[in-house]
């Protein structure tokens, strides 16, 4: 019983069930039938027979009423109705032996008859005058009693006979109901027993079930831990097939983790690689932007400016290209975090125009902003990533774009929800060319980069920033009548508005920055950088506004000059021979709380930047150094 599967248990519980409901209505029904026979018997005899000798009773003492009343009226008529009421008793006896063979019948003839007779003998004596003996008087009085003793005892013995049987009848009900009682009582105990049995054992052995799903859901899960089969049922089945499934799973979880360790083995080594290759990358172009930079500040030859422009522009190039890789890398890696400021979005708008201002002059192309009315002004959200979407959308239309018009429109879809629309009239795409446009490494065909140039970088990354705002970006473009680059994305609207509907593009009005280093005329500063064409890079760009400038060689050279003189502010490579400049920055804090650090250094991923302030560093600088950035710092922290 205890190995058989639990779907033949509750047939067994099933057909016991039936088999006792059968049994209960089997007996109820040899009860009842047995019931309705006594019912009839008492109905049809046993009352009969008590009515019958109650008439008797009441026509023999009728018959002497009669009797006496001839006797002392002297009416010989009255023998007559005496009569009828012989016959009538008779009539009764007659009748009681359809229903019993009884001697006592025959007696009471017999002795009906027998006073009868005598009655009326006794009778005729009295109406005629005679003389009756005394002696013949009391046995006709001790007969008339005898026989109404007679009647009486047959009366009550059929009453009593009578009364008997209903009450043996009550009883056998009373009987009956008392058992069924308890055989109703006794099996709803028995099968609410069962069911209890049924729940508690199967929920207990289904808790297990859970317990183990519960376990196995975890993101450790202790595979040690399994499930004992008690009996060879369903749930006995269920639980052998989950203790092989969750086997299986060990094994292909344990692979798995080895593939997770070799995978994430592989992402820092990837990181690290990116990290080197950046740094190992932005410090020769550190060199190209900034020779290049000082070059154009020179007096140049038409010719020479022309080959120093178009170098300076390249190298910019190459680093975008980088900045984009390392970006899509960090996308892939799940490294890339949104920032949450506050930012005014028409700065931002502005910002991406300034960036390709010169290359629409260059081709002569008119560009409209379009802001709905009411739009709002300030936000809270990573400017810096909208401006980067908003840059890449604007370079791609002003690149394929021979000549013509480039309109953007902020709209608000609903609420924190925005659209912006890049539209250009330049060459447009075909629907082909349209499938594979925001995927990386890719561009309309071959021939677009062969003759416009790029990675195919840029909508890519767009993609993937867009969507961590919550947004999506699409395209909607005709082969040679121009396309439209649109994008929503969720930004939180802080207040304010912009009211005019359409703003037209304006030259923005540069500050002469450099002017403003005139300021830091006679301030000491401490560069410490070790290699000599970033020194020369930072001294030529410092040259004309007077400041004093120290060079260390390395880390520790740096901690002994800042012990010997009072600087104004230190510019701190990061790598560095003897102490890097971590070290050097954390041993100068020990000493000195208020002097500004500086990091200038070309290691420029997050967790660089994130390192340089625990070490502190107030801010960080990265290579290829911008000039006006440098400038800004240097004007922040030493005025």
């Amino acid at each position: 019983m205890s190995n058989s599967t639990i779907l033949h248990k509750l047939r067994l519980i099933f057909f016991l069930s039936i088999s006792f409901f059968i049994f209960y209505m089997l007996m109820n029904y040899g009860f009842t039938t047995n019931s309705i026979k006594r019912l009839n018997d008492i109905k049809t005899n046993k009352f009969e027979i008590a009515s019958l000798h109650s008439d008797n009773l009441h026509l023999y003492e009728k018959l002497v009423q009669i009797l006496e009343n001839a006797g002392r009226m002297r009416e010989i008529a009255l023998l007559e109705s005496a009569k009828e009421e012989k016959e009538k008793i008779l009539k009764n006896l007659e009748t009681l032996k359809y229903y019993a063979s009884d001697n006592q019948l025959i007696k009471e003839k017999h002795a009906i008859e027998e006073f009868f007779r005598i009655a009326t003998e006794l009778t005729h004596k009295v109406i005629e005058g005679e003389d009756i003996p005394l002696e013949f008087v009391q046995n006709f009085q001790m007969l008339s009693q005898k026989n109404k003793l007679l009647f009486i005892q047959q009366r009550e013995n059929a009453l009593n006979t009578l009364y008997s049987s209903i009450n043996t009848l009550s009883n056998n009900n009373s009987t009956f109901f008392t058992f069924s009682l308890l055989l109703s009582i006794v099996s709803s105990l028995f099968i609410i027993a069962v069911d209890l049995y049924f729940y508690f054992n199967i929920k207990r052995r289904f808790e297990q079930v859970r317990l183990s799903l519960k376990n196995l859901n975890t993101n450790q899960p202790d595979f040690s831990k399994k499930m004992s089969v008690e009996y060879h049922d369903e749930i006995g089945e269920l639980v052998e097939g989950f203790n092989q499934l969750q086997h299986k799973l060990e094994l292909d979880y344990n692979h798995l983790h080895t593939l997770k360790v070799k995978a994430e083995d592989t992402v820092k080594l990837k990181s690290e690689f990116l990290a080197n290759m950046s740094h190992e990358i932005r410090t020769p172009m550190n060199g190209i932007i900034g020779m290049s930079y000082l070059t154009l500040k020179t007096n140049l030859d038409p010719k020479q400016r022309n080959f120093i422009e178009k170098i300076d522009n390249s190298a910019k190039m190459l680093l975008g290209i980088i900045n984009n890789i390392l970006d899509l890398s960090k996308i892939e890696a799940g490294k890339l975090e949104l920032e949450k400021i506050d930012f005014k979005l028409h700065k931002v708008i502005e910002s991406a125009v300034d960036l390709l201002r010169f290359k629409m002059q260059e081709k002569n192309i008119k560009l409209h902003l379009y802001y709905e009315k009411d739009l709002p002004k300030l936000f809270h959200g990573d400017s810096l990533r909208i401006l980067q979407i908003l840059t890449n959308l604007l370079s791609n239309a002003v690149k394929f774009t021979p000549q013509g018009e480039i309109e953007i429109h902020i709209n608000k879809v609903h609420h924190n929800r925005f659209r912006f629309k890049i539209k250009d009239t330049g060459i447009g795409l075909t629907k082909e060319e349209q499938k594979n446009l925001f995927k990386a490494f890719s561009q309309a065909d071959g021939s677009t980069s062969r003759k416009y140039g790029g990675t195919g970088l840029g909508l890519a990354i767009s993609k993937q920033l867009v969507e961590m705002m919550n947004g999506k970006i699409w395209v909607e473009s005709s082969y040679q009548q121009g396309s439209s680059f649109i994008f929503e994305i969720e930004i939180l609207a802080l207040f304010n508005t912009l009211n005019s509907k359409k703003l037209p593009s304006k030259p923005k009005e540069e500050r002469n920055i450099e002017h403003d280093m005139a300021r830091l005329e006679g301030k000491r500063i401490l560069l410490a950088e070790d290699n000599f064409i970033n020194q020369e890079i930072i001294l030529g760009l410092l040259e004309n506004s007077n400041i004093q400038i120290d060079i260390a060689q390395d880390g520790q050279e740096a901690i002994e000059l800042h012990n010997k003189h009072n600087y104004t502010l230190i510019l701190m490579d990061i790598q560095m021979p003897i102490l890097d400049g971590y070290e050097a920055a954390k041993v100068i804090r020990q000493t000195d709380k208020i002097i500004p650090i500086i990091a200038i250094t070309a290691s420029a991923m997050k967790e660089d930047v994130q390192k340089t302030i625990e070490s502190g560093m107030n801010d960080h600088l990265n290579k290829p150094i911008d000039v006006n950035k440098l400038y800004e710092i240097l004007l922040q922290y030493s005025t």
